[in-house]
């Protein structure tokens, strides 16, 4: 809940894995640019882009809001896009990975694999901290 986050285990680790191979990261969220600075802040998290509900018309599942970050981080769309990841805690999450034809992680953080059902990820993991050793693998 953004007003008492919580830090997600494994974040910073991850992050810092993929800054550390200068994999661009970018942030789309559904919530507003101010709330999302502040959890940013909060959890010192590493980003490239950030795209909240506020920079774009149509937020997840459209795909222009994956689209307004990925762009600015493109060489090629062509070669990039079958490399690019959507690691998400919502099946629409998932909706927006697949509309652009990047791989998808869902994260259940708790939840039920059922709540993935409409839309699955090409990996489903419980927690973000499962993904840190696929981050240093070279």
């Amino acid at each position: 809940h953004c007003s008492d986050p919580v830090r997600i285990t494994g974040a910073n680790r991850l992050l810092d894995e993929l800054n550390d191979k200068n994999v661009p990261i970018g942030i789309v969220t559904r919530n507003c640019r101010k709330i999302s600075e502040a959890l940013i802040a909060f959890g010192e998290l590493k980003f490239d882009i950030l795209v909240t509900r506020d920079d774009v018309v149509n937020t997840k599942p459209h795909p222009e809001h994956l689209l307004s970050a990925l762009q600015p981080m493109l060489k090629s769309t062509e070669i990039f896009f079958p490399k690019a990841l959507m690691v998400g805690d919502h099946y629409m999450d998932v909706q927006a990975g697949n509309a652009v034809g990047m791989r998808t992680v869902g994260i259940l953080l708790g939840k039920p694999r059922s709540s993935f059902d409409k839309s699955v990820p090409n990996l489903l993991v419980d927690r973000l901290e499962e993904l840190v050793p696929m981050a240093m693998e070279d």
